[in-house]
């Protein structure tokens, strides 16, 4: 709750005013809330006293007196949900000196709900502060409950006049429009704005005005009325309307008439229909030829057509409450129960035939057609004298057995299939094309004989052949039969009749022509030629895609003949093609001619083509056609000439490569004889200087010569490793048949002391034979094992394992170590000449090992490469092509 402690105010003399003039004393609420049901409080805001009229039990459904109230319980009265409309409403009292008036709702002690107005005016003492709020209570149930009432019947109202789904109105006396609900907006095509405007007078049909304005006249003095109306709408539609008028009586005094209007169009236009269909169908009945009836469930006929007394030798009248029964053969009597029963359970019957006896006692075939209405109990039957068609049934199966000895006799296959798609004839010749009997086609259905005709075309002729009523002609291959049929379909009202015959000879002819056009067209697309063909008996020239896509003409805009052909032939090259080419022609023996020359494009430039053709000839040798094809050679012309260039070029870099190879021999040559015998001089002194004088030099001077001894070796070394690099392939590799797993025997055998002194362990296995040069080969694998062995981890024994895999065109090597690794960012490094990665104090070398193995596998048409981790081992990797 809201405490209630009342605070400081400013003087405000109007506040003063307001409660003086609208307070209310306890003594007269007393006495008034008995009679009202207002029941009076007092709250004291110093104390928090609270002082409650009788009334306000009651209207809490407490006996008054029954306890002391107090601001909390009073709070516990009203609904949870209007609690704070109190709170705030006290809160604002004592804050500003506001008066509240607000509706809530009491919860009694039997939890039942009353409405109530609370009520309440603070009174302020000399300094402007409240005291006191003086309040009511008033007891609002009865007529919150009343309005509440009305305003649900206004709903139901409203519901019943806006939603209803027939036209519901009110008018004046005179016909004008008081009030119409959206229904009657839809038969009038008028709004409810445009209603209100006019009466419903221009709504009825003039020949009806008469007539409703007197239903209308008797409703004005009390009458309830109901007829039926025609009405135009406003755009000139017409309908019917069934009226129902009410007088509208307000105060006992009738001021107009309320209305009712529901659209019968539908309704009526049904009626007539059912009342035209009885009328047409009793004409029917009684034009028809055959004999329309209609049986009740007991078999008595209801109705028969005028044909009867035609049919049956019975007048109408004879005929209805007889059974139909009694008017059958004996014979048949048994036969036609079970079909009217079979029609009583669904089953709809058509061209039944059986017998009746006629008026005269003479028998006549009847034909029955009939259907069962389960909701009516009726049988409609139409029934039809059969004794004609019996007759040219007769002459029919004369005409039958004349047509069957003609079909029987033609060479062509021959067949029928009903609607059904059932065989009913099949002749000798159909036996013989499809290897099927007589007895195993006719009356089964023909995709079910032959179910391989569903997965080919036919089956789709045929379906639209029976559907257009339209014959058609097609030619098949039936696998199966291993024959191309010609089938001829021809429609007809029962179904269609089926023509064909085997045509394996001319359709294999065909299709040999077919494929060589086809395979001509497609090599005419498919080639970058200008294929061709010229007939020389009509001059005529006919010119392939390639034609267009070489020399950019538009073929489809030309005359194209043999002079359209020369007309594009260099001048100066045209004599010689013109004479050449006429001259295989007429010579008989000819049967190819060729030639290269100029040919002009449609953008004006010449193009080198080279052209060829293959003359065909006649039984007499004389030309018929010529079929040839153009070759646009300009770009190989270009290359040949640039090829010849080239060549000289390659002559005069190959000259200047040989003389620059004996320079490099000279050189060579100097470096292995010259340049080391002065290396050799100046270690020898040196070493003899050491060993004389050594005693006679200091320290310092020792270790200048010891410099300058190493010095020497390492520049012979460097002399011996470049001069060893240039042999390389020098003199080119003799290919041999190489056992891997000997070469690599002979080459651990080769450091078999290192091996022995390291502990290392070198695996192979299976290793195959191999084309390659032999010596080289066994170089990289000395460099790589020796490689493996020098740069070794000190704290674990060497492993290396060699492998080889077989890549096609290619074979793969690996060496793996375990040895100190190589970083990633020197993997390129160490293929390069003199690239080392570590002192010569480290590792002795000059770094040429690897680099001379990269130019021996370069020379073997392979690649070498490395894989590593520092610490961890590498692998070397390189391919030798096969």
């Amino acid at each position: 709750m809201i405490p209630l402690s009342y605070k400081s105010h400013h003087h405000i003399s109007q506040k003063t005013e307001n409660a003086a003039n609208s307070a209310l004393t306890h003594d007269l609420l007393l006495k008034t809330g008995a009679i009202s049901h207002v029941g009076s409080w007092e709250l004291n805001l110093k104390t928090q006293e609270l002082t409650w009229s009788d009334e306000c039990f009651r209207i809490c459904g407490c006996e008054p007196g029954s306890f002391v109230p107090n601001v909390d319980t009073t709070l516990g009265f009203f609904h949870v949900d209007d609690r704070y409309k109190i709170e705030l409403a006290l809160e604002r009292a004592v804050n500003e000196g506001k008066e509240f008036k607000i509706e809530t709702r009491v919860v009694r002690l039997d939890n039942t709900i009353r409405f109530v107005i609370s009520q309440g005016l603070p009174s302020f003492n000399t300094e402007q502060i409240p005291e006191r709020i003086f309040g009511i209570l008033h007891d609002i149930t009865e007529e919150k409950e009343t309005a509440l009432a009305l305003e649900e019947n206004q709903q139901v109202y409203k519901s019943l006049f806006e939603q209803n789904p027939q036209a519901v109105y009110s008018s004046d006396l005179n016909g004008n429009f008081l009030s119409a609900n959206e229904s009657l907006t839809k038969l009038t095509d008028c709004s409810i704005e445009e209603l209100l405007k006019i009466s419903f007078i221009p709504f009825i049909d003039p020949e009806d005005l008469e007539d409703v304005f007197a239903h209308f006249t008797k409703a004005g003095k009390g009458e309830v009325q109901n007829y039926n109306a025609r009405i135009i709408s406003s755009k000139g539609r017409k309908g019917y309307v069934n009226i129902t008028n009410f007088p509208l009586i307000v105060n006992n005094t009738i001021i107009g008439v309320y209305g009712l209007a529901r659209d019968i169009t539908q309704e009526l236009t049904t009626q007539l229909e059912v009342q035209q269909s009885k009328e047409e169908l009793e004409k029917i009945m009684d034009y028809s030829i055959d004999v329309i009836c209609t049986f009740d469930e007991h078999g008595y006929f209801q109705k028969v057509g005028a044909a009867c007394e035609k049919v049956w030798g019975y007048k109408q009248e004879e005929l209805v409450g007889t059974r139909y029964i009694d008017l059958v053969y004996s014979d048949d009597v048994a036969l036609t129960n079970q079909i009217a029963y079979e029609t009583m359970c669904g089953k709809v019957f058509t061209n039944f035939e059986n017998r009746y006896i006629r008026k005269d006692q003479t028998t006549i075939p009847i034909i029955w057609s009939a259907r069962w209405d389960a909701k009516d109990k009726i049988m409609y039957c139409i029934a039809r004298d059969a004794s004609e068609r019996k007759d040219a049934e007769h002459t029919i199966e004369k005409s039958k057995q004349k047509i069957n000895n003609v079909l029987e006799s033609i060479t062509d296959g021959f067949y029928i299939l009903d609607k059904n798609w059932i065989v009913t004839y099949w002749n000798r010749e159909a036996e013989k094309l499809l290897n099927v009997n007589n007895e195993n086609a006719i009356g089964r259905n023909i995709w079910e004989t032959f179910n391989d005709l569903v997965d080919v075309k036919i089956y789709e002729v045929f379906r639209n052949v029976m559907n257009t009523r339209t014959s058609a002609s097609i030619e098949e291959y039936f696998p199966h039969l291993n024959s191309w049929l010609e089938i001829n379909v021809y429609p007809f009202e029962d179904g269609i009749s089926v023509y064909f015959k085997q045509i394996n000879e001319r359709k294999l002819a065909a299709e040999s022509i077919r494929i060589s056009k086809e395979r001509y067209d497609l090599v005419a697309k498919a080639t970058n030629d200008a294929v061709w063909d010229w007939d020389t008996r009509t001059n005529n020239l006919y010119w392939g895609e390639g034609f267009r896509t070489l020399f950019g003409y538009n073929i489809d805009e030309m005359v194209v003949t043999l002079d359209s052909w020369t007309e594009h032939i260099h001048p100066n090259d045209l004599n010689r093609v013109s004479e050449k080419i006429l001259k295989c022609v007429h010579n008989s023996s000819d049967l190819q001619w060729e030639d290269e020359y100029r040919y002009i494009c449609a953008d004006g430039t010449y193009a080198c083509v080279f052209d060829r053709g293959f003359i065909i000839r006649d039984e007499n040798g004389i030309a018929t056609r010529m079929i040839g094809a153009m070759q646009d050679i300009s770009e190989r012309k270009n290359n040949e000439q640039k090829l010849k260039d080239l060549n000289v070029e390659v002559k005069k870099r190959v000259e200047e490569l040989a003389i620059s190879n004996t320079e490099l021999e000279q050189f060579a040559y100097i470096a292995s004889h010259d340049l080391q015998e002065p290396l050799r001089m100046v270690t020898g002194f040196l070493t003899q200087l050491e060993k004389k004088y050594s005693d006679q030099l200091d320290e310092k001077a020792n270790q200048y010569i010891h410099f300058a001894v190493d010095g020497a070796k390492r520049m012979r070394e460097i002399i011996s490793d470049l001069l060893e690099y240039s042999r390389v392939g020098r003199n080119g590799y003799h290919l041999e048949d190489i056992d891997l797993n000997l070469l690599v025997s002979e080459t651990v055998h080769l450091n078999k002391a290192l091996i022995e002194e390291t502990s290392a362990v070198i695996e192979w296995k299976n290793l195959p034979k191999i084309k390659a040069a032999k010596t080289p080969l066994q170089q990289v694998f000395q460099n790589l094992i020796s490689n493996a062995l020098k740069y070794r981890n000190v704290r674990s024994i060497p492993l290396i394992n060699i492998e080889v895999i077989d890549k096609g065109n290619n074979w793969l090597f690996s060496f793996s170590d375990n040895g100190i690794g190589i970083n990633q960012q020197c993997f390129t490094k160490i293929f390069v000449l003199f690239k080392r990665l570590h002192s010569k104090e480290e590792y002795p070398g000059t770094g040429i090992g690897l680099t001379i193995c990269k130019k021996i596998i370069e020379n073997h048409g392979g690649k070498i490469w490395v894989d590593s981790v520092p610490g961890s081992g590498s692998t070397f990797y390189f391919t030798i092509s096969k």
